[in-house]
Order: C-alpha cells, then structure tokens, then sequence
C-alpha cells in the first residue's frame, strides 16, 4: 500500500516508507525501519491525510496573491508543520 503510484507513506521523521505487516486488515501495523515508530495502518493513512491537506492549504496560500499599496504581489513561500507529523505523504 505504500508504493501507490500517486503517494508514498514515509515516517516523518526519517522519511523512510513504513514495513507494513500483512495481518488481516483490521489488525494491520506500519512499522519504521529507522527508528521503529509503529502505529496502525489506518492511524497511518489518517495521520499521512492531514500532512497532505495542510500541505494543499500551505501550497495555496503561497500562491495565491497578496495587495500591497494597490499591487499584486506574489505571497512567498508558506510555512508547513513537516516536522509535527508522526507520518506524511510524498
């Protein structure tokens, strides 16, 4: 599951893609191969969602416009949370 062809689940901190057991799939783990952080699949992909939503938010605010003194100007880049999120998507 973690080698869709459109994202790819990775730990947030070592951005390495989780060993994901293959238990039935209620009872399905993600584990980290670099530093052993493990948590359900389905924490996993929740967590993996909303690193993506506020990276979609992020992405939209740094391009979307600002006015100053009666001119467009370009918002810069904005800030994500990479770096609190257990798991992210790439």
């Amino acid at each position: 599951m973690s080698d869709h062809p459109d994202m790819r689940l990775l730990c947030g901190a070592c951005r390495i893609a989780p060993d994901i057991g293959s238990d039935t799939r209620r009872d399905r783990m993600a584990t980290c191969p670099g530093c052993g952080r493990s948590d359900s699949f389905g924490a996993v992909l929740r967590e993996a969602g909303r690193f993506l939503a506020g990276r979609i938010v992020c992405d939209g605010i740094a391009m979307s416009p600002r006015v100053e003194g009666g001119r467009f100007r370009p918002a810069g880049v904005a800030r994500s949370h990479e770096g609190s999120f257990r798991w992210v998507a790439a």
